[in-house]
C-alpha cells in the first residue's frame, strides 16, 4: 500500500455501496496475502487496528528514492539564468491546491517585492481541477515520463511541494524524497 485503502480522504463522500465494496476488497487483500507491504507507519497501524488477526504479516517499508535513477539524466531545456525556476512537478489540483502560493505570489508581485519576469513558475503533470482557472504568468505543462521529470527537479532553482492536511496524518507524497534527492 503506497496509500490508504478505505481510510483514504481521497474516497472519503463516495456512495455506501462504494465503501461496502472497498471495505469487501480491502480486507480479501489483506487476509488473503502471504505479506501486506505498506510505506508509512500511520498506514501499517491503521490497517493493524481494522485487522489484528492478520497484523503479524503487515510490514513497513519507507518510500524513498533511487539514487541510479538521477544518472545521466536527460536535463530540462536550457532555463534562463535571469530568473528564479520554481517548479511543482506530479499531479495537482483539488486535494492539492496551488491558490495559496499563486495568493502569495500575487501579494509578493503587488507590493514590488518581486518582479513578475524575475520568476518562472511551472507545474508538470497532471492538472485535477479544470474549472479553475490559474494565473496567466503560471505555465502548465503536460505529464512527462519519469526521467524527464527529475531533469526539471535538478535543474529547477526550488521545487514547490503542495500538502494536503490529511497527509500531515501519515500518508504523504512520495514525490518528497526525489525532491530531496534532486537537493532543492
Amino acid at each position: 500500500f503506497r496509500d490508504g485503502w478505505v481510510d483514504n480522504f481521497l474516497f472519503q463522500g463516495q456512495s455506501r455501496l462504494r465503501r461496502w465494496i472497498d471495505e469487501w476488497i480491502e480486507s480479501r487483500v489483506v487476509k488473503d496475502a502471504d505479506a501486506v507491504m505498506v510505506v508509512t507507519d500511520h498506514i501499517r497501524k491503521s490497517l493493524q487496528l481494522r485487522y489484528p488477526k492478520y497484523a503479524q504479516k503487515i510490514y513497513l517499508i519507507h518510500n524513498g528514492f533511487d539514487r541510479s535513477d538521477f544518472e545521466n539524466l536527460n536535463v530540462f531545456p536550457t532555463r534562463s539564468s535571469n530568473c528564479v525556476h520554481y517548479d511543482y512537478v506530479g499531479n495537482w489540483g483539488g486535494f492539492r491546491d496551488p491558490a495559496p502560493l499563486f495568493k502569495a505570489f500575487e501579494e509578493l508581485f503587488n507590493e514590488g517585492s518581486l518582479l513578475k519576469d524575475e520568476v518562472s513558475l511551472t507545474f508538470t503533470g497532471g492538472y485535477h481541477d479544470k474549472d479553475s482557472t490559474l494565473p496567466d504568468w503560471v505555465t502548465v505543462n503536460p505529464p512527462v515520463p519519469h526521467k524527464a521529470a527529475l531533469g526539471i527537479m535538478t535543474t529547477s532553482s526550488v521545487l514547490i511541494l503542495l500538502a494536503s492536511i490529511s497527509e500531515r496524518e501519515g500518508a504523504f507524497t512520495s514525490k518528497i524524497f526525489e525532491y530531496l534527492a534532486a537537493q532543492r
